[in-house]
């Protein structure tokens, strides 16, 4: 968990504490009913928590975020948005094949806007890869070669791939059209649509674009992770 370094420390010192499960005492303060990603249960908690001094890392949290949480979080949740997407437009193509045996002198509408969105999806595809290698990079070549440009990469990462998968199971149910809006079909994307639409939300990609422009402000124009 992370909490201030200590009562007059201001909140944006922060440090990260591992705790055992005996010294923590929970209340719930918040239930959590959504639309959607029910299966995260964000709820709400009122903490407690007593231990020794070397359960506090000694790496300042903000550094945490900045090496490891931000660029680990943002590769997993793109690859897991993309993953959603993927199954929907899977959704997507079984029913324009079954449409076309149906009806074999034409061809599908929406044949085109599947084909459209799978380019996309293997763009992003690419774009997480790309983020997981300077991920791997940035950590051979120590937290001393990493600039800017890799926070503004990991940052664009996630609000492009947000907004891309939920552009991409959209695309999926006009495909799909009311076979896929109707819950218990075998083309329902539904849920699909459901849980994407949190992607652009938790987090912010308007907090996250704010920040990301403060440090577009900072950075070198050619600031890069290799030379």
């Amino acid at each position: 968990m992370t909490a201030r370094r200590g009562p007059a420390s201001p909140p944006s010192d922060q440090v990260l504490c591992v705790a055992r499960r005996d010294d923590l005492r929970l209340e719930p303060a918040g239930g959590w009913d959504v639309l959607g990603m029910r299966g995260t249960c964000s709820a709400t908690w009122h903490l407690q928590f007593t231990g020794l001094p070397e359960q506090v890392l000694p790496v300042p949290y903000a550094t945490v975020l900045e090496q490891t949480m931000l660029p680990v979080c943002h590769t997993l949740w793109s690859s897991l948005w993309l993953g959603i997407a993927a199954d929907a437009l899977g959704r997507a193509g079984g029913f324009l094949r079954t449409r076309a045996r149906q009806h074999p002198t034409e061809r599908p509408a929406g044949a085109r806007r599947l084909a459209e969105a799978l380019t996309t999806l293997d763009v992003a595809r690419g774009h997480v890869a790309g983020g997981v290698r300077s991920y791997e990079q940035s950590r051979a070549a120590g937290a001393e070669q990493r600039g800017l440009g890799f926070g503004l990469a990991m940052n664009g990462l996630k609000t492009r791939t947000s907004a891309t998968a939920l552009g991409l199971v959209q695309d999926a149910l006009q495909v799909c059209g009311i076979a896929g809006y109707r819950n218990g079909t075998a083309w329902s994307v539904g849920r699909h649509l459901r849980d994407i639409a949190s992607a652009p939300i938790m987090v912010n990609n308007d907090r996250i674009a704010e920040a990301t422009a403060t440090m577009a402000l900072m950075a070198r124009p050619r600031e890069t992770l290799l030379p």
